[in-house]
């Protein structure tokens, strides 16, 4: 699944990988009315685009994973 993929990326420093993931997400979550998460997702996949090899990750998956977190817990009403 995506967090998992997400987070491998991140645990492996895979900046590429994170791209991936982060693209894919950025166009399910627009089509779903995610708007908010649509955009961190962009974000992070352009800021994962512009890394050099050896370049740390740039921060914004945590968030975007939270965010996900959120959209799959059922309601508490």
């Amino acid at each position: 699944d995506d967090l998992a993929q997400g987070d491998a990326a991140v645990a492996a420093a895979d900046a590429a990988a994170l791209r991936r993931v982060a693209h894919g997400l950025k166009a399910v979550l627009a089509l779903i009315g995610e708007p908010v998460l649509a955009a961190q997702a962009r974000a992070l996949e352009e800021a994962a685009a512009r890394l050099s090899p050896g370049t740390p990750l740039p921060a914004g998956w945590d968030a975007l994973a939270s965010g996900l977190a959120g959209l799959t817990r059922p309601s508490d009403s």
